[in-house]
């Protein structure tokens, strides 16, 4: 097949003894990030040995862990026997340096101690204590839930592309749960008589709770976004698309009665039947297309349509 939907997933939180000895790196970096119009403050500790966070309940943040280009050995992770505690994006290697998020939700109060590992080297690096207040009352969004794509360039050789993208729901809080529902498109119009164009199309979902996305039907491991993807167009010539519209249907249950859709969604839930309530009315749009020869060496392309959020 010439198309797939490329899904990255990842296992929930280790379940490891914690408080072992550790080795201080001072260019490990930890950043925490909020909503906007969330509530909370941060508190850090000058040593760097202990890190501070105040999590009101029912609210999200995210753990960013980073290293500098002079540790580049460095693949950081957060080991913690909480499930609130759900990677939101693998530990990857850029220009030398290893990042990865995490994201904490808290769900019940009191203190929880994580600690933040070097993973090659088994070192424990620094710990993060986690204060969730359950007296201060989650933020709320003031207005309509809005959603965004946010894409990443896309990455293209010749009729083979990457395009990721994470889903942003502006005005989310604690409250908001449903599904965001995703209307996919996809097309290889042939510019050789005696290969024969491919059209499909499908649609699939994404659970929301408590204000955040979460991979398929999951209820503990978060969304690393989507991607569109092409593959295997070497030796072919012609034109390779992905269109995609996108809304986030609040209180929403259909997408726990779908099934998967062999090499299309992933393990998705989907389904090729209009969704009850589905209207385009009120999407958001994203679309790639690609003109290329495959039969050249190298692969040439041309990407002639390329936008988001219109």
């Amino acid at each position: 097949m010439i198309f797939s939907e490329n899904r990255s997933h990842f296992s929930g939180s280790c379940s490891r003894r914690l408080f072992k000895s550790f080795r201080r790196r001072a260019n490990v970096t930890i950043r925490f990030e909020k909503p906007a119009g969330a509530t909370g403050a941060y508190e850090f500790t000058a040593s760097a040995h202990l890190w501070k966070v105040t999590i009101p309940k029912g609210e999200w943040r995210d753990v960013v862990l980073s290293t500098d280009p002079g540790d580049p050995s460095s693949n950081l992770v957060v080991l913690s026997n909480d499930p609130s505690v759900s990677p939101r994006s693998p530990a990857r290697r850029t220009v030398d340096v290893w990042r990865t998020m995490y994201g904490i939700f808290g769900q019940n109060g009191g203190t929880t101690m994580l600690e933040v590992q070097d993973q090659t080297s088994g070192n424990v690096i620094t710990f993060i204590q986690v204060f969730v207040d359950d007296s201060i009352k989650a933020s709320a969004s003031g207005g309509s839930i809005a959603l965004r794509y946010k894409s990443q360039k896309a990455t293209v050789n010749g009729g083979d592309y990457d395009w990721p993208t994470e889903f942003v729901l502006r005005n989310a809080d604690g409250s908001t749960n449903g599904f965001i529902v995703q209307k996919v498109y996809i097309g290889f119009e042939s510019a050789d008589p005696t290969v024969k164009s491919e059209h499909d199309h499908w649609w699939e979902a994404w659970r929301v709770m408590n204000g955040r996305v979460f991979s398929g039907l999951s209820k503990t491991q978060l969304s690393a976004g989507d991607t569109a993807t092409s593959s295997n167009t070497g030796g072919l010539r012609g034109t390779q698309w992905h269109r995609f519209e996108a809304k986030f249907v609040p209180n929403y249950a259909e997408p726990e009665k779908w099934g998967k859709i062999s090499n299309r969604a992933g393990p998705l839930p989907a389904t090729r039947a209009q969704p009850p309530g589905w209207i385009t009315l009120g999407t958001t749009r994203r679309s790639i297309t690609v003109d290329f020869d495959g039969t050249k060496m190298p692969p040439t392309s041309t990407v002639t349509f390329l936008m988001e959020n219109f």
